[in-house]
């Protein structure tokens, strides 16, 4: 009876494991930090990557193309990729490269809309968010300065709403 209770308890494993295991599928092999997704078009995926590279795909990860943020550098890393739900074009990102930088034309251009203040090593990017009350309204938080800055036109300008001791 135990041997039977055993071998069922291991089938029963078994097959959990081969069904978890079957429904995650690697889509890249780079280190990848932030993903931002099509909120109209779920199929096309940012995915934001070490030395501000950014991976794109428009079909689900069935193909990437690699591009990056102005540059490529060692260190930097994007941990987070905001596409706005009002206008799929704009698209924020930002993370562990002292900035926030915003695109209007599907990541072909960019621009930094985060100045940060004094000291540099501020990440304001750490996390993006919309309201989603009011989808201009945005917010980034950095667990750096352990502040949150809020833009009130879409990730255009920005303040600090608030300091946390």
């Amino acid at each position: 009876m135990m041997y039977f209770v055993c071998v069922l308890l291991f089938a029963s494993f078994t097959i959990l494991d081969a069904q978890v295991s079957g429904s995650w599928k690697r889509l890249l092999d780079s280190p990848v930090y932030g993903i931002g997704i099509n909120p109209k078009n779920p199929e096309t995926i940012i995915v934001g990557g070490l030395g501000r590279t950014l991976y794109k795909t428009q079909n689900g990860g069935l193909s990437w193309t690699i591009d990056s943020i102005e540059f490529r550098s060692g260190s930097s890393q994007l941990t987070n990729i905001l596409i706005s739900s009002v206008d799929t074009n704009i698209i924020l990102a930002g993370g562990v490269f002292n900035s926030i930088r915003r695109s209007t034309d599907q990541g072909i251009t960019w621009e930094n809309v985060f100045e940060p203040e004094k000291p540099l090593f501020i990440s304001p990017g750490e996390t993006i968010i919309e309201n989603p009350d009011n989808p201009l309204m945005i917010y980034a938080g950095d667990n750096t300065s352990n502040r949150i800055f809020r833009s009130l036109n879409g990730g255009i300008s920005w303040d600090t709403i608030t300091t946390l001791n």
